[in-house]
């Protein structure tokens, strides 16, 4: 799994980097056909500043959500804030199964809280943004 993140983080940072190199602002764009151009401008029309905004967000994190704009805002990094790492997933899931065996003591309690408290956070997880379960992969782990 960390093979597989690490081959698409560097696929997406080229990706970033090509994007970045050539973006001015949305009025530089350019189009096949001009028409095209100019009907897109008009649809942008006074809201060019929240689209560039967009689009910067988009190329540093590889998507372009409410939170995550809402996060650029605030000054947050926003460099692979998108990318879903299947290995953080894996250890994160398996340190929260392991915890509940591992602990001495009489805890039968954190047992059954373990057996249902998974289920439903992998309910929440499947039914969450992708921005959202990537930050819940990366959480998972330091909790």
């Amino acid at each position: 799994a960390n093979e597989i993140d690490r081959l698409r983080s560097l696929g997406q940072r080229d990706e970033a980097a090509r994007l970045r190199r050539g973006y001015v602002g949305v009025h530089s764009a350019v189009s096949s056909v001009e028409e095209d151009r100019q009907r897109i401008l008009r649809e942008i029309g006074s809201r060019d500043i929240a689209v560039n905004k967009s689009i910067v967000v988009l190329i540093e994190s590889g998507m372009s959500t409410t939170c995550l704009r809402r996060a650029a805002e605030l000054g947050t990094d926003l460099r692979q804030a998108g990318e879903l790492r299947w290995g953080l997933i894996m250890l994160g899931t398996m340190s929260y199964v392991l915890t509940a065996y591992l602990l001495d003591g009489d805890l039968s309690y954190w047992r059954i809280f373990d057996l249902v408290a998974l289920p439903v956070l992998g309910i929440i997880w499947t039914r969450a943004e992708h921005d959202h379960k990537a930050f819940m992969a990366t959480m998972s782990v330091k909790l």
